[in-house]
């Protein structure tokens, strides 16, 4: 396993105004901090999703860890070879390398 030690020296502070918005209603992502932003340590990204709408297609991630929060709804999720459903306040954290899909069940999502 490879451990990112990030390299920034100061606080990184992310006011509303300033984030950058992905995508159309009814998929839109919030881009709150870019790993170039964080010396590598992570991204973080808000994404609302409408009803009936998929995801990105089945992905990995070969540094990093992907960490889903559910603020809002319930979410079907690919996390490896098993199908995770998340509701509202749950929290899916899935290992580098493993396959990841997103699948919206109920009306509006949100992520975080």
């Amino acid at each position: 396993m490879t451990f990112i030690i990030p390299r920034f020296d100061e606080a990184l502070v992310v006011r509303e105004a300033d984030v950058e918005v992905l995508g159309l209603t009814p998929l839109t992502t919030r881009l709150l901090a870019d790993s170039d932003k964080t010396g590598g340590a992570l991204s973080i990204m808000r994404t609302t999703m409408g009803a009936g709408i998929e995801g990105a297609r089945p992905h990995t991630h070969h540094r990093s860890a992907e960490l889903f929060y559910v603020l809002d709804g319930q979410l079907q999720l690919l996390a490896g070879d098993e199908v995770v459903t998340a509701n509202k306040g749950d929290l899916v954290v899935v290992p580098p390398i493993w396959p990841t899909r997103l699948r919206l069940l109920l009306m509006t999502v949100q992520i975080f």
